[in-house]
């Protein structure tokens, strides 16, 4: 019984997460509801933080800033409770996003610090490299170019090596536009 309530849950939350890539906001969070709902039943504590960071995702992808950090910060508070290092790193990473887009430079930068020392904590260097580049970020709104700079190059450091095409090319963006903000175009032809 429990195997097929927890298969039911895991579908369910796979379903949400389709219908949330197609932006069908009202279906993903049904799914995601129906899934934690089932996963409280079962007492599966990583189960419910994913729902749970899952449905924050679903209100910080509408926007509604407010609920995606309340969401949030209940997942984070099981993955701490857990373990989970992975899930928290994520968890982190995402409420930095909120902060960001709600430009709260300060908060911004303390979760992705956060998620940082976590991610390089269990050596994902994915993850790792995606913190560097929103860090970098965060210094570049503030017209802290060196330090920008400083991120971007360690997250291109880090694409490069692991072989991650996508961040490169993020890196090599990112780094050609802080060239081009400061108007030093011969540098910014370079990235």
């Amino acid at each position: 019984e429990n195997g097929s309530k927890d298969k039911e849950a895991s579908v369910l939350g796979n379903i949400g997460i389709v219908y949330l890539e197609q932006a069908n906001y009202e279906k993903a969070l049904e799914c995601e509801k129906q899934a934690l709902k089932i996963n409280e039943q079962l007492g599966s504590k990583n189960a419910i933080a994913h729902n749970v960071a899952h449905i924050g995702l679903i209100y910080s992808d509408q926007s509604n800033f407010p609920l995606a950090l309340e969401y949030y910060l209940k997942a984070l508070k099981v993955y701490e409770e857990n373990g989970n290092q992975m899930g928290l790193g994520m968890t982190l990473s995402s409420i930095g996003v909120i902060y960001a887009e709600e430009s709260d430079n300060d908060k911004a930068l303390e979760y992705y610090f956060k998620a940082l020392k976590v991610n390089k904590a269990i050596n994902n260097k994915q993850k790792i490299a995606t913190n560097y580049t929103n860090i970098g970020s965060i210094y570049s709104s503030m017209g802290d170019d060196a330090k920008a700079l400083e991120y971007y190059h360690n997250a291109l450091k880090l694409n490069e090596e692991i072989g991650n095409e996508n961040g490169h090319a993020i890196s090599l963006g990112t780094i050609g536009t802080v060239y081009r903000n400061k108007r030093d175009y011969k540098n910014a032809f370079k990235y």
